[in-house]
């Protein structure tokens, strides 16, 4: 699981998800919460068979989650806001 923080956008949207494609890690999960703003999102993607990540799913604030893979999971990401 990766959490999206401002400073380190690049790295969390681009450099992480290619290190773990490079290391054959088969599912990955991206949040990235705001507080200030009462937003948060968070995307599931799966290791593809060209090597890069394919969205799995995907969710907002007011909106589930909702995948079988690599367990069962079902959440709106606003709970995961403080």
């Amino acid at each position: 699981m990766e959490f999206v923080s401002p400073g380190s956008r690049r790295q969390d949207f681009v450099d992480k998800p290619m290190r773990c494609a490079e290391g054959r890690v088969p599912y990955f999960l991206r949040v990235e919460l705001s507080r200030r703003l009462g937003h948060a999102q968070a995307e599931l993607f799966t290791l593809g068979k060209f090597g890069g990540y394919d969205t799995v799913a995907r969710a907002v604030s007011g909106r589930r989650l909702s995948a079988d893979l690599p367990f069962p999971i079902d959440f709106d990401p606003a709970d995961l806001l403080p």
